[in-house]
């Protein structure tokens, strides 16, 4: 497997920004590799799941391509008062890495995940776009920024730049409950969702809700919690590596997830080690 950190101008953003990339060594341009799209945190970086975790070794062997863009504290989001992040994200990240890239673009073969800010970015992305993938993954995921502020009215002013009033954040793009709702609705690409979080983390009751949300739509879920976890990167280490096997067990499925999905919602509320 290469290591290769891309470092190109992007339009969008009109700035130099950075991508690493993870390429297995035997591919076939008739059969490319599998994608994941591995979002960073609030503190984070491109580079952070590199250097903060043992995911080189993890997915040494795995017919799997993962992508680690950066994009800042923007929430994955077309800022009010910053940068357009969710179009670089989305459109101009992906249309430029196909140009120097073999990667799978049928959904069977592409996932989404991230942690904290990446993971309400994962979910954000492949729920306004679930015809794109068929799994997403968010692992203590920042899921109900509604919930955040009303907690800690602290994050209002930074939530304000990116969303703008936040009076208008309900039914909305960005709104994670509404997007469920709006894909449920539709059942015809109905994307598998992984979903972590530890019982000791700050956002453990929003990923409560969350999943309670999920358990009364029909896509199909599982939710794993560990006790007394923290928001931190030992446990983050961990649900990569039962991600990737996760993963690894569904691109050998070629089934895709369309209206023609029989499977049931699933929820394992327990350590996911055990």
């Amino acid at each position: 497997m290469a290591l290769m950190t891309i470092s190109f101008r992007s339009e969008v953003l009109d700035l130099q920004t950075h991508v690493n990339v993870l390429i297995p060594d035997q591919w076939s341009p008739d059969n490319p590799p599998a994608t994941l799209y591995l979002l960073h945190g609030l503190s984070g970086d491109y580079s952070s799941w590199i250097q903060k975790t043992s995911l080189l070794r993890y997915a040494e062997k795995l017919p799997l391509t993962i992508i680690m863009p950066s994009a800042d504290r923007s929430f994955y989001t077309d800022m009010v008062y910053g940068n357009r992040y969710w179009t670089y994200l989305t459109k101009e990240l992906p249309e430029r890495l196909q140009t120097w890239l073999p990667l799978a673009t049928t959904r069977n073969k592409c996932f989404v995940g991230g942690l904290s800010m990446g993971g309400y970015g994962a979910l954000k992305w492949g729920l306004n776009y679930p015809e794109q993938f068929s799994g997403i993954i968010s692992m203590s995921g920042a899921v109900d920024l509604q919930a955040m502020v009303e907690r800690a009215p602290e994050y209002l002013p930074g939530f304000q730049m990116i969303f703008g009033d936040l009076k208008k954040f309900s039914q909305s793009a960005n709104d994670l409950f509404s997007l469920v709702d709006k894909v449920s609705d539709q059942g015809r690409y109905l994307p598998d969702i992984l979903q972590f979080c530890g019982t000791a983390d700050f956002l453990y009751a929003d990923n409560l809700v969350f999943k309670a949300k999920l358990d009364r739509s029909k896509l199909p879920h599982r939710f794993s919690e560990k006790n007394g976890v923290k928001h931190e990167w030992s446990y983050w280490d961990e649900t990569i590596r039962y991600t990737l096997d996760w993963i690894a067990e569904k691109i050998g499925d070629t089934t895709d997830n369309t209206s023609n999905n029989t499977s049931s919602n699933s929820q394992e509320g327990q350590d996911h080690d055990k």
